[in-house]
């Protein structure tokens, strides 16, 4: 008896202590500088467009974005941001379990 609510407890503290369980649809976004930086979905080796939705009112005359796969900068030419449908089309489709973000150069907060 005393053994099950020992273990009752351990693991209610490492909950607190660790935190709660993370959700897919909280954003992934922060600031790092006068940067604003959103992860994107991995790649899948068949998709090539990710959704960029941060939180943040983002458009063509107030940002400037760069993509990343991999931690490699893609060229502008190598994407195409949709504004209006918060999305960017990767033209060369990234293998599967490549790490996409984004980092705008934008007054976002």
């Amino acid at each position: 008896m005393i053994k099950g609510r020992m273990m009752v407890f351990l693991l209610i503290s490492f909950l607190l202590l660790f935190g709660g369980t993370a959700s897919a649809s909280e954003r992934l976004d922060h600031r790092q500088g006068d940067y604003l930086v959103h992860y994107l979905e991995d790649g899948d080796g068949t998709k090539q467009i990710f959704s960029m939705e941060t939180g943040n009112h983002l458009t063509a005359s107030n940002t400037k974005i760069h993509v990343f796969i991999n931690a490699q900068e893609l060229d502008s030419s190598d994407y195409t941001v949709d504004y209006d449908n918060h999305t960017i089309m990767v033209h060369k489709v990234p293998n599967s379990g490549a790490e996409l973000h984004e980092v705008c150069d934008c007054p976002c907060l």
